[in-house]
């Protein structure tokens, strides 16, 4: 099977941007400049890889890269919040435009009969559900949480 950049240029795109999304998120906690350097080095080597050495015979693999960024992006998120027992400043609106995002990315993949590209954002999206459950199974908690935080502020 012969793939063309046009059936995993996405993979790129989604790739780049989760990779920044971590580089942020890992400069501004506790891991540093050092781990969202070497993010930001390993997804530029995925990224060439991807359009230069990988053979067009395996290139449908690639899509597993930009989903690797994405669980990377996800499970931290729904781990803190499940040993948090709340989801703090996450934004519900954002989430679940997130999942709606996923959701038709998914189909529309599933229409078009690319089976990679559908596995690969099935499982985004089973993740990024996990996390917008956290919010709706959390709220209560978030809210006490959040009034805490504006009590000891005051």
């Amino acid at each position: 099977m012969c793939v063309s950049l046009s059936d995993f240029g996405e993979s790129i795109i989604v790739c780049v941007q989760n990779a920044t999304i971590l580089a942020l998120v890992w400069t501004y906690t506790k891991a540093g400049v050092v781990h969202a350097g070497a993010v930001l080095a390993g997804f530029a080597a995925a990224v060439y890889a991807m359009a230069a050495l990988v053979p067009p015979e395996l290139r449908w693999a690639l899509t597993w890269v930009g989903t690797s960024a994405s669980m990377m992006r996800w499970v931290p998120q729904a781990l803190t919040n499940f040993r948090n027992g709340h989801t703090g400043c996450l934004s519900t609106v954002t989430v679940a435009l997130t999942v709606a995002g996923l959701a038709g990315r998914t189909w529309t993949f599933h229409q078009n009969g690319d089976t990679p590209m559908v596995r690969a954002c099935a499982t985004s999206l089973a993740l990024a559900c996990v996390v917008l459950a956290q919010l709706i199974a959390y709220r209560s908690a978030t809210r006490e949480h959040m009034t805490t935080l504006k009590q000891k502020r005051a």
